[in-house]
């Protein structure tokens, strides 16, 4: 994509073939090789495509989605709450598919770039660690490819269950833990999120270099578990 092909001052391109090709290549290295690839953004941080692409996975796959799903979710969730059905649940199935759409584009991109500044605080104000936000919104736009393509991965599921927003969890894996707190906070540790967490620290760990990649990606994956517990807390999260 033409508009992340810009050199950092005093270097020629290709010097730094990890970050140099396709973003269609970067997909694939940073599931097969994300070491080397981060090592190649840390000279040259490049973040545009991989945050449009994500953005375009997540909001493109719920255009995927039946509208009767959303239907179907509203009106389990009146059931739920012991409510009467919205006088014309159609229209806010459709409503509800297209703010998916739309509203998760937008989202993803402000969920990247604030959990890049999130990175940076961590590494490079509280640990003092000397790296650039440019670099971290690189890792971490890459990193969240994972989840993107999750969202895509997902897609089968999520209309076989007739739930729009199914999710592979931990919760998934330990079906047999009983309802309650402990349940709450397995459901809201997503494994592709969990998996890009750790992309993060991997990637950190490679823009820092002094810190070793298990410190950095404990400490990514102890952010995620934390986030996890607090939000546990709230009813009906």
């Amino acid at each position: 994509m033409g508009v992340e092909l810009e050199n950092q001052p005093g270097q020629e391109r290709g010097e730094h073939p990890a970050s140099s090709g396709s973003i269609l290549r970067r997909c694939v290295q940073v599931v097969v090789a994300p070491g080397t690839l981060f090592r190649g953004l840390r000279e040259r941080p490049r973040y545009v495509g991989a945050v449009l692409l994500g953005a375009v996975l997540v909001g493109g796959s719920s255009l995927f989605l039946p509208v009767e799903l959303y239907e179907g979710a509203i009106r389990a969730e009146a059931d739920r709450v012991g409510e009467e059905l919205p006088a014309d649940p159609e229209t806010l199935a459709r409503l509800a598919w297209l703010s998916g759409s739309l509203g998760g584009f937008v989202f993803w991109i402000l969920l990247t770039v604030g959990f890049a500044g999130l990175a940076t605080l961590l590494f490079s104000v509280v640990l003092g660690d000397n790296g650039r936000f440019r670099q971290y919104l690189a890792v971490t736009a890459h990193a969240f490819l994972i989840p993107a393509m999750g969202a895509v991965v997902t897609l089968p599921a999520k209309i076989s269950t007739g739930d729009p927003h199914y999710s592979v969890t931990l919760a998934t894996l330990f079906f047999f833990v009983e309802a309650g707190y402990l349940a709450r906070v397995l459901a809201l540790l997503d494994l592709f999120n969990l998996w890009a967490y750790g992309l993060v620290g991997l990637g950190a760990a490679a823009v820092a270099r002094e810190r070793s990649e298990a410190d950095a990606v404990a400490a990514m994956l102890g952010v995620g578990l934390g986030v996890a517990l607090l939000l546990a807390l709230i009813p009906g999260i």
